[in-house]
């Protein structure tokens, strides 16, 4: 397992993520001392994710997790590869990274990779509802990605029910993770919420159409390196069947992420990434 620092120690950091009241300790479980809630605890990451609240859409959800678990599986069986994959996700992010500081919150943060680009100064903390980033495969990157040898505050949860109190945080990232969740409205929400006035949230977004302009202008680049004439072909497609996106995602459009963060943000930068569409808002 990769190393932990041991986040039942910062008990007082974490409340219920159902009803955001106080959690109390005991020796093998957390208690709310609001809506009475346990959350049995096994390791020294705080275990939070609220399993009996998941609703038909579980399933679906579930499923999108394996695949992508086993599309990260296969990165890791060519360490090299997977060096060199990262490098290239995170480096025409390094600069505004660097800027960041305080507490961050990292949702959907895995294994604590993105700790790499940031100023050593910030208190990081990763939320993701997989423990099977905690694997101690992942070690094998360390020597090109040293963070992963420092131990990591880890918290087993979802961006659905964000188990930390309002304002709590300076900055919250989300680097490719709102594609992946259940409710993606609902985890905008909580990030407002635990964000304090004028905290940032850094949003990058998979699988979202191009405007025009964008495709025009060159500033998307779709990851398959596809041709001008192939962008506008699959953009003109779009109009009757959709942009394209991969199996494990769920379809999110820019306007979407716009309404559902009316009146809790509002945007500072947009750019593309490649083809990952980069949003920076400010609560």
């Amino acid at each position: 397992m990769l190393p932990l620092a041991n986040m039942r120690q910062r008990l007082g950091w974490l409340m219920c993520p159902v009803c955001k009241t106080q959690l109390t300790g005991r020796d093998r479980a957390f208690a709310c001392v609001g809506c009475k809630r346990e959350w049995p605890q096994t390791g020294e990451f705080a275990n939070l994710f609220p399993t009996d609240l998941w609703k038909p859409d579980f399933n679906a959800w579930a499923r999108r997790q394996s695949v992508m678990a086993a599309s990260y599986c296969d990165l890791l069986r060519d360490p090299s590869h997977a060096t060199r994959a990262y490098a290239c996700d995170f480096e025409s992010y390094v600069t505004r990274l660097a800027g960041y500081s305080g507490r961050v919150l990292d949702v959907g943060g895995a294994n604590g990779l993105v700790r790499q680009f940031l100023a050593r100064s910030v208190d990081y903390t990763s939320l993701d509802p997989s423990v099977e980033w905690l694997d101690e495969s992942w070690g094998v990157l360390s020597g090109d990605y040293p963070c992963l040898s420092r131990p990591l505050q880890f918290v087993h949860g979802a961006a659905e029910y964000i188990p930390f109190a309002d304002g709590f945080f300076d900055a919250v990232l989300a680097f490719w993770s709102l594609n992946h969740c259940a409710d993606p409205s609902r985890s905008l929400d909580e990030i407002a919420r635990v964000l304090r006035p004028r905290g940032r949230c850094l949003l990058a977004l998979e699988d979202v159409e191009p405007r025009w302009a964008d495709i025009l202008d060159n500033s998307y680049v779709h990851h398959d390196s596809w041709t001008g004439g192939r962008l506008i072909w699959e953009k003109c497609k779009a109009a009757l069947v959709g942009w394209p996106v991969q199996s494990d995602h769920l379809r999110i459009a820019e306007s979407d992420v716009y309404r559902w963060t009316r009146g809790a943000f509002s945007a500072v930068s947009r750019a593309w990434h490649g083809s990952y569409l980069t949003l920076e808002l400010v609560r």
